[in-house]
């Protein structure tokens, strides 16, 4: 089943770009010696273009968001339902301190790619541009949440954060062994 909805996930992205690449054209600049690449959009087709980047911005937090909440939710109501000793109320602030991981790991994506979103609306052709090197560091700042899935997913989950530090721990165990074998034979 997830095969499928990969592939069917891919095939609507490429049908779903593939209006925006009819209208791509290159530029010869012959004054600067360059070649440009413009994107000259209808009005109907500007707007479909930002609605396709506001889609694939704000989906999948949404479904990141949602998804944790419908966890968070159906584990205390299944606690709930189990011990009723206790208020619903309870069980949801232990479930929701339990998985808040899951809470925070889609709002700290959302606000590593902002400058993405932003650039994407702000940025257009110019000879030099007096904000260029912003433009160059909100480009960058937005491969940051694949750069730093490790501190996005890993670390505000205690279950992660456990495992990973097991695998630190037998990284380093193994390099100490590596280098006390090393130390017994060249002293042997």
């Amino acid at each position: 089943m997830a095969k499928w909805i990969i592939s069917i996930v891919v095939i609507i992205n490429i049908i779903l770009i593939c209006p925006q690449i009819f209208y791509l054209n290159l530029f010869d600049d012959l004054k600067e010696g360059r070649t440009w690449c413009v994107v000259l959009y209808s009005s109907l087709l500007n707007t479909y273009s930002s609605s396709i980047i506001f889609f694939h911005f704000f989906a999948p937090f949404l479904l990141n968001l949602f998804s944790a909440i419908f966890i968070i939710i159906g584990t205390a109501r299944q606690r709930f339902l189990m011990k009723a000793e206790h208020h619903f109320t309870n069980h949801f602030k232990s479930k929701l301190k339990q998985h808040k991981h899951l809470l925070i790991s889609p709002i700290i994506l959302v606000i590593l790619s902002l400058p993405r979103l932003i650039i994407s609306y702000t940025l257009n052709c110019k000879k030099s541009s007096e904000y260029f090197w912003l433009y160059l560091f909100g480009y960058f700042i937005s491969f940051m949440p694949s750069v730093l899935i490790c501190f996005v997913f890993v670390l505000p989950s205690v279950t992660y954060k456990k495992e990973f530090q097991q695998v630190l721990l037998c990284i380093q165990q193994h390099f100490s062994l590596i280098k006390i074998n090393s130390f017994v034979n060249k002293h042997f």
